[in-house]
């Protein structure tokens, strides 16, 4: 083999210049791919729209259940489609391609599986051949840990991987995308998220996640990912959960 290395300095520049450029096309092929597992409902399909109806009452019972803490601690659970039915129809009616340039998403989607959470859809500046923008895929594990100072539990978050299309990059190269990522889900979802909170999840921290009825605070005292299935323990919070972990 060592007759078919070369020889001189101008041979092995080449040899690198030809590998670099190699791996910088295939890289550039991952990130304009669009992963296979990526398919999104079709917030047109009745079946897509009635499930999403059904997830606004899964909504609603999580409303009640919460009205039902002080009795107790309470189990809301909902399923993978009712969450990306839900997130389809709702996509549509708050997104469109215009507002999608300014910084939105497009066709997000969740998956659950094993204890992580996978969330992805098209953001607009992400290099694509699609024009909503590549697909930006963060999978995170997910976990709720009894705080050492109190009696509560806080939300961690173990960041596994973020992808641009298929490429694999760094969480810290894409910080400014995944901020606008999640303020667009966010907003797809009526629900504001603090910055800071994405920001402390982000880097692992186990943080109190600010949640209230009332006059009470509400902690997330488990957190369960099946297959499919999304299953959270809310119960009322001592007052010292509340602040910065």
């Amino acid at each position: 083999m060592a007759r078919y290395l070369p020889h001189t300095f101008r041979g092995w520049l080449l040899l690198v210049l030809g590998v670099g450029a190699a791996l910088a096309g295939y890289a550039t092929l991952l990130l304009y791919a669009t992963p296979r597992w990526y398919q999104p409902l079709d917030p047109r399909n009745p079946q897509v729209i009635d499930t999403a109806e059904r997830a606004q009452n899964v909504f609603l019972d999580l409303h009640n259940k919460i009205g039902r803490l002080p009795q107790g601690s309470q189990t809301w659970s909902i399923t993978q489609d009712e969450i990306n039915s839900f997130l389809a129809v709702q996509a549509a009616e708050g997104l469109d391609p215009a507002r999608a340039r300014l910084g939105q998403i497009s066709g997000p989607m969740v998956i659950l599986e094993d204890g992580a959470l996978t969330v992805a859809a098209r953001v607009a500046g992400v290099p694509a051949r699609h024009q909503a923008g590549g697909v930006v895929t963060i999978t995170a594990g997910v976990a709720a840990r009894p705080a050492p100072d109190t009696g509560n539990t806080r939300l961690q978050v173990a960041l596994q991987h973020v992808r641009l299309g298929a490429l694999p990059v760094p969480a810290t190269a894409v910080e400014d995308t995944i901020a606008r990522f999640s303020a667009a889900l966010a907003g797809a979802t009526a629900h504001s998220v603090e910055p800071a909170l994405i920001t402390q999840l982000l880097q692992g921290q186990a943080v109190a996640v600010p949640l209230k009825y009332r006059k009470h605070l509400v902690q997330i005292q488990d957190i369960q990912i099946t297959n499919g299935k999304l299953s959270i323990t809310l119960a009322l919070a001592h007052p010292e959960s509340h602040g910065t972990p």
